[in-house]
């Protein structure tokens, strides 16, 4: 069932603010049109009322509104922005047109590059190593937007091994770190500028919970063993020691590591009202 706002004469107007396609649109054919708002006769009767009176201003108002998205995005981008060929401007104006006109624009400049970039592979905008360099952005920023305050920590034993809630492992066919490297040490991006080395490289995408900023990390296969065996939901240490293939003091060293990082956390039970957690410190490009 639809909200009761979706039927408000005010809704209907705050839609069409953002989306200025849609305002050219019922100022052409109000008619053609109206139906995507479940209004009453008396608000529909309004609604046209005023996109005769008002129709420019809100154009004008909602071009505002998109130019002012578009800086703050470009901003945002870090690396899409550098392999576009001047084309970013034009996929935008093809994103606004596609965004549907009852949905609410994204929240701050992170979601809406969230939006954007889902958008640009979606349509197939980014092919090849512009798609993975596009991927990399996209898995960053998500990890990025990580609300870690919904997260609840206690844990029923001691020692319970739990992954970062923000980490997404993703698996590359090139080795994507070394083209994001090239990409940071030009200007201008030019694919045939770069060494492009065709193996498979695992790359973990979380927020750190000390910085809260967006970490990335070159993750080893025997790691992704490790961490393919801890699920959100923690697992004891105990356990992973000895299912784990490594040594245990070479696995403690791997645990260590990956606690530093905040990749994952050492929980301690509840007790007394306090609850003790492993305080580790963090860096912003790790090769595990």
């Amino acid at each position: 069932m639809l909200p009761n706002y979706y039927d408000n004469l005010q809704y209907a107007i705050a839609c069409l603010s953002t989306h200025s396609l849609w305002v050219k649109r019922y100022m052409d054919n109000f008619d053609e049109h109206s139906k995507h708002f479940h209004l009453s006769s008396h608000d529909e009767c309004n609604l046209r009322k005023f996109i005769g009176e008002q129709g420019k201003r809100l154009l004008t108002a909602s071009l505002i509104m998109e130019e002012k998205r578009w800086r703050e995005l470009n901003r945002i981008l870090k690396y899409v922005s550098k392999m576009t060929n001047g084309d970013l401007k034009q996929w935008w104006k093809g994103y606004l047109d596609s965004y549907p006109l009852t949905e609410g624009i994204p929240k701050t400049p992170l979601y809406e590059s969230i939006h954007f970039i889902k958008y640009l592979l979606n349509t197939d905008k980014l092919v090849g190593i512009h798609s993975l360099i596009a991927r990399y952005e996209l898995n960053k920023n998500i990890a990025l937007s990580y609300d870690f305050s919904r997260d609840n920590d206690e844990v029923e034993s001691d020692d319970i091994v739990k992954i970062n809630p923000s980490f997404n492992l993703e698996r590359f066919n090139c080795r994507i770190s070394e083209i994001i490297s090239g990409i940071k040490n030009k200007n201008l991006f030019d694919i045939r500028d770069l060494n492009i080395e065709y193996e498979t490289e695992y790359i973990g995408f979380y927020k750190n919970k000390i910085t809260h900023m967006a970490t990335v990390s070159s993750i080893s296969e025997k790691l992704v063993l490790v961490l393919n065996e801890i699920s959100v939901k923690g697992k004891i240490l105990q356990d992973l020691v000895n299912e784990t293939d490594m040594n245990k003091d070479e696995f403690m060293r791997v645990i260590k590591v990956l606690n530093q990082s905040t990749i994952i956390s050492i929980h301690k039970k509840i007790r007394d009202e306090h609850v003790y957690k492993t305080k580790c410190m963090s860096g912003c490009w790790h090769e595990l």
